[in-house]
């Protein structure tokens, strides 16, 4: 059962890690450079394409970009420790819930930004 908990875990951190991404591109935060950037390459990708592009939406999106990173952190916890399969069954879907959980409450305490 402590494999589930771990997986909770890394969903609980993909969350966090996905908030905090998707806030330093903003105006006057560490990288602001490459949010101007994801900017001009949706108002090209906009002009040519007539949509916005979705790799910058993606990036932009934080309940998009936290499914991504959970995967990544527990594909690796798995292939590390190896759990019984049960318990993997278990433990991804509450971590994708976890990360998305942390996620709506960042989106709500932010406000409208």
């Amino acid at each position: 059962m402590g494999h589930v908990t771990n997986l909770v875990l890394l969903g609980l951190f993909a969350g966090m890690i996905s908030g905090f991404l998707t806030r330093i591109t903003k105006p006057d935060m560490i990288f602001e450079r490459f949010g101007n950037w994801m900017t001009r390459y949706n108002n090209k990708h906009i002009l040519m394409f007539k949509e916005r592009s979705n790799m910058v939406y993606a990036l932009r999106c934080v309940f998009c970009m936290t499914p991504y990173i959970v995967v990544v952190f527990n594909v690796a916890y798995i292939i590390y420790f190896t759990p019984y399969w049960l318990f993997c069954l278990i433990g991804v879907p509450a971590s994708i819930g976890a990360g998305n959980f942390v996620s709506e409450i960042t989106c709500a305490l932010r406000g409208n930004e």
